[in-house]
């Protein structure tokens, strides 16, 4: 069990990286400290995870690397992620890339590390909330161009809980409401949102969403 925070962000630094040196460690874990801070850091954190692991041979030291042991079998959800998007980008065929960036889309279930904060955490966790939102924008346009409403709005309902304001994907489904055949829900949708951007930003919907809300015929 993890009993120490800052044991379980080194095993997941090393996990992330594949090998890592000391200098990589005390840049990400205790760049202001002297050389014997560090030291004792270093091993009393190694230890501790170590100890959570319940193996001590789990992270070894090789070449001047520290390393997980390689013939460790770690699912690793992070990676799963970024070999499907890999994966994605390499095909030629269109049905196999959204394929991909779906499984990669359904693998995503929150951000990196979430209860730890630190500047390498919160790197990656940008990161990987970007490489999200790409593949989310992937999945979205691809069923808006098929006209697969229904699945572009599933999509969109996730996508929007991590990025409320964004005003495309408010675009997007004010046009699947449209053209599912409620323009009336797609004018209130519309009014709905602009009252929520006017109290919480102090800001309009952008222009795009004011041109589209002006084309649709009031009930």
């Amino acid at each position: 069990a993890w009993r120490a925070a800052g044991a379980r962000a080194l095993f997941f630094f090393i996990l992330d990286k594949g090998k890592v040196r000391k200098e990589d460690l005390t840049l990400a874990f205790w760049p202001d400290f002297s050389q014997a801070q560090v030291n004792s850091n270093l091993h009393a954190t190694l230890w501790r995870a170590r100890r959570a692991l319940g193996d001590k041979s789990f992270i070894q030291i090789q070449g001047g690397y520290y390393r997980l042991r390689p013939d460790l079998q770690i699912r690793y959800d992070v990676r799963d992620f970024e070999n499907l998007l890999q994966q994605a980008r390499q095909t030629n065929d269109d049905e196999t890339r959204i394929a991909f960036y779906r499984d990669a889309a359904r693998l995503y279930q929150g951000d990196f590390l979430s209860d730890l904060d630190l500047p390498w955490i919160e790197e990656r966790r940008a990161e990987l909330q970007r490489r999200y939102r790409e593949t989310l924008d992937a999945l979205i346009e691809w069923h808006m161009q098929h006209r697969e409403y229904r699945q572009a709005m599933d999509w969109l309902s996730v996508g929007l809980r991590l990025e409320p304001y964004l005003d495309t994907w408010h675009l997007y489904w004010m046009q699947c409401l449209a053209a599912t055949g409620s323009p009336s829900a797609a004018r209130a949708y519309y009014l709905k949102y602009r009252k929520r951007l006017r109290r919480e930003l102090n800001v309009e919907p952008d222009e795009a969403l004011q041109t589209f809300y002006r084309q649709l015929k009031p009930a």
